[in-house]
């Protein structure tokens, strides 16, 4: 009965670490994305062209994307990931956000919920940086 219950906490103890490291690359990988996908002159410059601001607000009501608050300077642009509603009615609501191994796909909304507009994204490998494989722009309505 004692070799059971050893057995069964070592069990339980593997499961627990397996998936803390699964989460932790998770957590990489995603990090990696964001600061590849904001350092993309391409998406950043689409994502401007809906606000003619030097500062994009992007909306993060589900963490997706970052888990807090974060700003991130380009070139030409700051961009501004926050968690929770902007005050301003000049932003873009992410609402969809899918990561594979090689595949991303991303989904906007603007404030007023008239536009929205996807990106796909692509790489080869794990080593190389994202691409855009697609990107599209809508009206909603």
């Amino acid at each position: 009965m004692r070799n059971k219950i050893n057995f069964l906490i070592i069990i339980v103890s593997a499961g627990i670490l397996f998936n803390s490291c699964a989460s932790i690359k998770d957590n990489k990988q995603r990090n990696i994305f964001v600061k590849q996908f904001i350092g993309s002159e391409g998406i950043t410059n689409s994502l401007q062209s809906f606000y003619d601001d030097k500062t994009i607000t992007i909306y993060d009501e589900n963490k997706v994307l970052v888990k807090e608050n974060g700003t991130f300077h380009t070139l030409s642009q700051t961009i501004n990931i926050l968690t929770s509603r902007p005050t301003s009615n000049n932003y873009l609501m992410i609402k969809n956000f899918t990561l594979n191994q090689n595949l991303a796909c991303l989904t906007f909304l603007t404030s007023d919920k008239e536009k929205g507009i996807v990106f796909y994204l692509k790489r080869k490998d794990n080593k190389e940086g994202w691409q855009i494989a697609n990107m599209f722009k809508q009206n909603t309505r």
